[in-house]
């Protein structure tokens, strides 16, 4: 038995180098989650070295109009202070180190020592990942992938004979089912006129089909191997001959190399 695949047939994907593209790898790495997280924990140790450190000192007045001069003022340098702290982390942080006063309290050093330890494994971890991302070429905008097609809402010609079986199997794709008598020569008809995207070509019949290739070829389609269905093809044979017959062709597939 022979299985008839038919796959997925889209354009060829590009790579995408724009200068955007380029700049973006610097953050690929992480995870928009993680680049969050790192960021959080930036700003609650920077309000945390606040926290810990002296209070800003502020003399105390009775008289309530100066009073309230006193708690704004005293609200601007908590603020001054913790924007500073936050930007001197967030510089720890990207400078993969840490500075710490000889004279600061004991809260003020544990907080600094594990702020120290988040910055080694996540430097180490992005540094390790890093040379993969920028080598590797983006493929940002291509659809490769059944799944893919599905998700730009894309439209997919498809042999009529499939007719019944590929909505089964993908029951939220939009198919384009062709009645050419030509076979899947109409298939790209179809496309060439602007009636899909994708196409679901059966291997087994287009695979020894030159023209057919040299057409693909023209209007820069490929292959995929996102597959839709796997058809079983049995050959002409009669049953008492049909087990010796595939044995050979199984022996022929593993020898063909």
């Amino acid at each position: 038995i022979v299985y008839d695949k038919v796959f997925l047939v889209v354009p060829k994907p590009g790579a995408d180098e724009s200068y955007r593209q380029q700049v973006s790898k610097v953050l690929q790495p992480f995870t928009y989650k993680l680049w969050g997280l790192v960021i959080s924990i930036i700003i609650v140790s920077g309000l945390l070295s606040v926290w810990f450190s002296d209070q800003p000192k502020v003399p105390s007045d009775r008289r309530p109009s100066l009073r309230r001069k006193q708690m704004r003022r005293r609200k601007r340098a908590y603020v001054r202070l913790a924007v500073d702290s936050i930007l001197e982390k967030g510089t720890f942080f990207f400078s993969s180190g840490v500075s710490v006063d000889p004279g600061a309290n004991l809260a003020n050093k544990l907080l600094m020592f594990g702020f120290g330890f988040f910055i080694l494994i996540a430097v180490s971890a992005y540094v390790a990942n890093l040379a993969a991302f920028l080598t590797r070429r983006s493929m940002e905008g291509s659809v490769t992938t059944i799944d893919g097609a599905i998700a730009r809402g894309w439209t997919i010609c498809a042999h009529h004979v499939f007719k019944t079986k590929l909505p089964l199997a993908w029951p939220t794709a939009k198919f384009l089912f062709s009645e050419s008598d030509n076979d899947f020569h109409g298939l790209l008809d179809d496309y060439t006129a602007g009636k899909c995207k994708a196409l679901a070509i059966g291997w087994e019949d287009t695979s020894m089909d030159r023209s057919f290739l040299d057409r693909l070829c023209e209007r820069e389609l490929v292959y995929t191997d996102s597959m839709f269905l796997e058809t079983p093809i049995a050959f002409p044979i009669r049953q008492g001959l049909a087990a010796g017959f595939s044995h050979w062709m199984l022996q022929a597939k593993r020898n063909h190399n």
